[in-house]
């Protein structure tokens, strides 16, 4: 007999021995997250769509027991917590989203994301933070990411809701003039 074949996961980088699991790149547990993020992305039925004109960021609980929070963005940033975006308290899932929420507001300054990868930016832009993922985040989105989940996810009901565009953007307006 050979030696099992051995992988990574995509997600988490842990070792996969499994062949189901290498197959699709994820750990059992991870592929779920996986699969999470991308119904969120493309099932209306789930949630409503991301508008990228008003940016309301939408957040939901399924109607059945113990299924994660689905949003209306995709989890593009993690850096305080391995089990995904979260809200309704002051966690490290929250915490997650209020990063996740205010990369799309505060994007690093320089060539569109499109044009670059996240590691190109960590390594060159003087206003970009690396994260504990490998992506980054602007300097703004890092220093306020924190305040914003007191002020917004954590105080989002159970149920969940939606944080208005027009609402962040007026509150980082006031952050930003206020800072020194």
């Amino acid at each position: 007999m050979g030696t099992p074949a051995v992988a990574s996961c995509a997600r988490c980088g842990r070792t996969l021995t499994d062949p189901v699991s290498i197959a699709q790149d994820f750990g059992s547990v991870c592929i779920g997250y996986v699969r999470r993020d991308d119904a969120a992305q493309r099932g209306p039925q789930m949630i409503d769509p991301f508008d990228p004109q008003t940016m309301d960021i939408t957040c939901r609980r399924l109607p059945r027991k113990g299924e994660p929070a689905v949003f209306n963005i995709l989890q593009r940033h993690r850096h305080h917590s391995p089990t995904g975006m979260e809200y309704g308290y002051l966690g490290s899932g929250p915490a997650d989203l209020a990063l996740n929420v205010l990369a799309l507001f505060l994007p690093i300054e320089g060539k569109p994301r499109s044009e670059r990868s996240d590691d190109d930016v960590a390594m060159s832009a003087p206003n970009a933070v690396a994260l504990w993922d490998g992506t980054a985040v602007s300097n703004e989105a890092w220093n306020l990411h924190q305040r914003f989940k007191e002020a917004f996810v954590a105080a989002l009901p159970h149920a969940g809701g939606t944080i208005p565009g027009d609402a962040i953007r007026h509150w980082i307006s006031q952050k930003l003039e206020a800072a020194p």
